[in-house]
């Protein structure tokens, strides 16, 4: 995954790796991708912003919600109505949800 799409995370293998720890995100824990094109991910990102405290995390969430506004802006025809189904295959400790878009591929 080039750094422009994802500046704080790398992909190694079958694993999400930090830029800058080399810590992998563990396969039990849970993860959570917006994507520019998704229409309310500028407005998730504003919420998630309101609730930080930390100066330099603050300003790289900033950074992100700006190209993410901006992306959006220059490419109105690829935003896109979120959407998810339900299914029995995903995990069997999860909901069981995933974009139609997974499900499609799998």
């Amino acid at each position: 995954m080039p750094k422009m799409n994802e500046p704080k995370y790398k992909i190694m293998g079958d694993q999400v790796v930090n830029r800058q720890s080399g810590e992998a995100i563990p396969p039990d824990e849970p993860v959570f991708i917006l994507r520019a094109r998704d229409i309310h991910a500028v407005s998730a990102l504003a919420g998630y912003l309101e609730r930080l405290s930390d100066p330099t995390h603050r300003r790289c969430v900033l950074i992100r919600l700006t190209q993410f506004a901006n992306w959006a802006l220059e490419n109105p025809q690829k935003m896109k109505v979120p959407d998810s189904e339900l299914t029995d295959d995903w995990t069997t400790t999860s909901t069981g949800c995933h974009t139609s878009q997974s499900s499609a591929q799998q």
